[in-house]
């Protein structure tokens, strides 16, 4: 599929046959609203992305979001493109990731629901590893929870195909805590990194946070191939089949970690529940929890929006300030004298405009979460870390980078420096031969 034949599929308007909700989610490639859809009233997911991204990405992940038709997947149900954007249509799951469930909600999940999602989980992998897919991107953020519970994995941007005649892949890609040895290696790989992930993401699950969080992600490259496999922190609440399980997915030589098919036969996934059972109640408190973040949220913002519009009035004309100022002094009287709740909203929004002060290493960090998928790979290639992190390593090397990296980098550079001096070499002996002809002539 190309993107032209993706485009005459979408020539019509998006918003004749959708209204747009809110915005659920966002990821590397774009933003993702809840939508309803108009002909049928049945909500939908809408990702919308600009065509100046990744195109090769985007087309990428239609191409394996239209192949697949399975109830642990999100389902895919169209493309329009409208302003240079195309709007992606996929399932609404209406649960949210089990990534929001942890961050905003701050719950952790016990070894039933652990288990309950594994089983759903390698049941959408069995789907997509016996259609020569990879996810390569399996964690708690790319796992959906539906209204009533079921698991659908999801975000396909970095998936691979691996045909027959391909037995491993070589692309460095994914999230780096979640990333299998091999793939950082670069020693070849297969539908088993998948399978390390979900090892991690149990973890992640039980614990909140993978493996090395407190890690920066840049460094955590060096760590996962030294260091032994993770456990579980406290392995005494945990049962011999669970830890068992999680041994066998967090084995780090591929060739001895087993398959999805193999582990759908272990006693942790045989004798699991469905999601439905165990997850339902989870995921009413934590809906109820996350519209109360976004009623907060809202109310913020329109208070900062309040106290600018007050600003600007005090600063506007002296012949009103008298009465601006008045007006501006009885809403800080009434927000004062508020409950304990409006307390705390105040206390938020001073640490909001307290974060906007710090300083720059603030920056650095959000700025490495955004290109760090993209950027992992280019730093275990030396070439393209030289071309494109080479200026922002150096600029941040104290505060993101070990001695060790620091190191590599000093190792890039000089043999960049050698490259270029050899260059200069055959150069030089070449206007020398050309010089030498032309003499004769």
């Amino acid at each position: 599929m190309s993107l032209e034949q993706i485009l005459i599929e979408s020539s019509i308007d998006p918003e004749e046959d959708i209204d747009i909700i809110e915005e659920i989610g966002s990821g590397a490639f774009g933003v993702v609203y809840k939508a309803i859809l108009k002909k049928t009233g049945s909500l939908i997911a809408v990702k919308k992305v600009s065509i100046e991204s990744d195109l090769q990405k985007i087309v990428h992940e239609i191409e394996v979001l239209k192949s697949c038709n399975f109830s642990h997947i999100v389902s895919y149900q169209g493309t329009y493109f409208k302003n240079n954007e195309l709007w992606i249509i996929l399932e609404y799951c209406g649960g949210g990731s089990l990534g929001d469930i942890l961050q905003k909600c701050k719950f952790t999940f016990n070894e039933e629901q652990i288990a309950a999602i594994c089983k759903e989980v390698l049941q959408g992998l069995s789907y997509l590893h016996k259609n020569n897919q990879i996810h390569r991107d399996i964690k708690a953020g790319n796992i959906l929870l539906t209204d009533n519970a079921n698991c659908k994995i999801s975000d396909f941007g970095v998936a691979a195909y691996l045909s027959d005649k391909m037995l491993k892949r070589n692309t460095v890609i994914g999230s780096p805590y979640w990333m299998a040895p091999e793939i950082i290696q670069e020693s070849g790989y297969d539908q088993k990194v998948d399978v390390w992930s979900l090892g991690i993401t149990i973890i992640e699950l039980a614990e909140g946070s993978p493996p090395l969080s407190n890690i920066h992600p840049i460094k955590v490259v060096f760590h996962i191939p030294k260091q032994p496999s993770p456990k579980f922190s406290e392995p005494d609440k945990w049962s011999s089949n669970c830890k068992d399980f999680l041994s066998k997915c967090l084995i780090k030589n591929p060739n001895e970690r087993p398959n999805v098919e193999d582990l759908l036969e272990h006693p942790f996934i045989k004798t699991a529940k469905d999601c439905s059972q165990t997850l339902y109640e989870i995921v009413s408190k934590s809906k109820e929890i996350i519209q109360k973040l976004k009623r907060k949220s809202f109310h913020i913002e329109n208070q900062n929006e309040n106290e600018s519009e007050s600003d600007s009035e005090i600063f506007s004309s002296s012949n009103s300030s008298t009465s601006t100022f008045s007006s501006f002094s009885s809403t800080s009287f009434e927000i004062n004298n508020e409950n304990e709740h409006e307390h705390e909203i105040e206390i938020e929004n001073e640490k909001k405009i307290e974060n906007k002060t710090k300083p720059s290493l603030q920056k650095v960090s959000r700025r490495t979460s955004s290109v760090q998928k993209i950027e992992i790979g280019k730093l275990i290639k030396y070439r393209n870390v030289m071309n494109n992190l080479e200026e922002y390593l150096y600029q941040n090397i104290e505060e993101i980078c070990s001695e060790e990296l620091t190191l590599l980098v000093d190792i890039f550079r000089i043999k960049k420096e050698t490259e270029m001096e050899i260059a200069k070499n055959k150069f030089e002996i070449r206007k020398q031969e050309i010089q030498s002809i032309l003499n004769q002539k």
